[in-house]
C-alpha cells in the first residue's frame, strides 16, 4: 500500500487553518487592548478572516488516498479500481477528483498530489488508463 496523495494534505486540512485562526485571535486581542484605539487594523482583520474561510472551505475537502494492487483506500474504505468512473484534474491545480460507484450511488472525493509544474505523474496516467479500459457506459449514468 502506497500513499499517492500529497504529504502536505494534513497540513492543508488542519495545520494552516489553526495557525491562521491563532493569528486572528492575537490580532483581535491586540485590537481590544490597543491603547491608541486606531482603526487601521480592521481591513487587515477582515482580509485575514476571508482568507481563513476561503482556505478552510477549499482545502477541507481534500482526502488522504492510498493505492493498493486493485483498489484505492480513502477514509479507511476500499474502492475497487473497477468501480472508479473517472479521474480528472481540477482546473490548473495539482488536485484530482475521482468519481466512483458506491453501490447504486455515485460518489466522489478530491485529493492533491506532489507535482512540479503540472506534470502528470505516472500513477495518475496508469489509473486513468485502467479507468478508460473499464468503460463505464451503463444505463444508470444516463
Amino acid at each position: 500500500m502506497r500513499e499517492i496523495s500529497s504529504k502536505r494534505t494534513i497540513l492543508y486540512k488542519k495545520g494552516l487553518p489553526i495557525v491562521i485562526l491563532l493569528c486572528a485571535i492575537i490580532l483581535v486581542l491586540f485590537m481590544i487592548f490597543d491603547t491608541r484605539k486606531t482603526e487601521e487594523y480592521i481591513p487587515f482583520f477582515a482580509t485575514l478572516t476571508m482568507f481563513t474561510l476561503g482556505w478552510t472551505i477549499y482545502f477541507r475537502k481534500l482526502e488522504v488516498v492510498y493505492i493498493d494492487k486493485n483498489d484505492l483506500i480513502v477514509r479507511n474504505k476500499k474502492i475497487l479500481i473497477k468501480d472508479v468512473i473517472s479521474v480528472k484534474q481540477e482546473s490548473l491545480s495539482s488536485q484530482y477528483r475521482v468519481k466512483y460507484y458506491d453501490g447504486n450511488n455515485i460518489n466522489s472525493f478530491k485529493f492533491s498530489i506532489d507535482t512540479f509544474l503540472f506534470i502528470k505523474p505516472d500513477f495518475i496516467k496508469k489509473l486513468q488508463t485502467l479507468v478508460a479500459k473499464n468503460n463505464h457506459t451503463s444505463p444508470n449514468l444516463l
